[in-house]
């Protein structure tokens, strides 16, 4: 697959890139619901995938998660998603395999084992097969990788500086996050090309 990189150059790759989020209830699956989901490919963002989902019966809350979002009440998200776990995670899974084609998605995400471990709940609790496989890339240890930076500055704010894109914060939600994070990712990648 040629991903194209807007304005930077091409990447021939046999992977396709796909930038995860999410926004949930709590911090672990199972206990805590999945509510919304982003995704797009990374070097065309406007290949995007969204949906809300209903709330896991007898999911639990944090006033941390919710705040974030800005909510301050568990009943509004009760009436948020009208998908249900089973159409959002088949829908997902479709959506990724059409746009990844005959390439190998991988699922990139900042901080990706809280993403990943959400999104690979889901789909094993729907019986649905992961498009993905059984990993995903962390954009966090990609960056220290890259850089030989601590976990601590390992943040979305010095991965954009580096990388010389415009960053203002996220707006926790979702596919705006993705997109986000997508397009400093992309740019990351261009940079390690260009080094000798």
């Amino acid at each position: 697959m040629i991903c194209t990189l807007k304005g930077k150059g091409v990447m021939k790759t046999k992977e396709c890139f796909i930038s995860v989020d999410i926004e949930t209830t709590g911090p672990v699956p199972g206990l805590y619901s999945l509510y919304e989901l982003g995704a797009c490919v990374i070097g065309d963002e406007n290949l995007q995938f969204r949906t809300d989902l209903r709330l896991l019966p007898l999911a639990r809350h944090t006033n941390e998660a919710l705040s974030a979002v800005g909510i301050d009440d568990i009943h509004i998200l009760e009436g948020w998603g009208i998908t249900s776990t089973t159409k959002a995670v088949v829908s997902f899974s479709r959506w990724v395999r059409k746009v990844a084609l005959k390439s190998k998605p991988v699922f990139v995400a900042n901080n990706a084992p809280f993403d990943w471990m959400f999104v690979a709940y889901y789909f094993a609790w729907e019986g649905v097969e992961n498009p993905f496989g059984y990993s995903a890339l962390d954009m966090k240890a990609y960056f220290m990788g890259m850089t030989g930076c601590s976990w601590k500055d390992a943040t979305l704010k010095h991965m954009a500086e580096y990388a010389n894109v415009p960053f203002g914060g996220l707006p926790h939600r979702a596919l705006n996050d993705a997109i986000i994070q997508g397009k400093i990712f992309a740019a990351l990648l261009h940079s390690q090309r260009k080094q000798p």
